[in-house]
């Protein structure tokens, strides 16, 4: 059952991720407040996937894995945000847009092991 309601939170995080890249594809200034929104909802959602992640795996090796890569998505996501602030972000800015990749990418990697593991 936990590993059932861990996939779900995976899959909300992914969505809410899908949201928050809409954001900039649709102009961010008229959106800064949803942004923010997003921001606090990924923590939320964040704090969830890891009580359920220290739940849903009883493998040692893979709970150290899981924790390894989790630890490394939300580094990646609080060293993009610390160093653009909702009212900072130039989605045209070559150091933002180096930053975002590198944030999806640990998000991508995080996700695609959730589900290789639970699935």
């Amino acid at each position: 059952m936990t590993k059932a309601r861990l996939l779900d939170a995976v899959n909300v995080l992914e969505a809410t991720l899908a949201r928050s890249a809409r954001l900039g594809n649709e102009g961010l200034d008229d959106h800064r407040r949803d942004a923010i929104q997003i921001r606090r909802m990924l923590a939320t959602q964040n704090v969830e996937i890891a009580r359920l992640g220290d739940e849903a795996f009883d493998k040692p090796e893979q709970l150290a894995e899981f924790r390894t890569l989790f630890a490394r998505m939300r580094s990646a996501t609080a060293f993009h945000q610390a160093l653009w602030p909702v009212v900072s972000i130039d989605l045209e800015h070559p150091d933002y847009l180096a930053s975002l990749e590198s944030t999806r990418e640990a998000n991508k990697h995080f996700i695609a092991w959730v589900r290789r593991m639970l699935t």
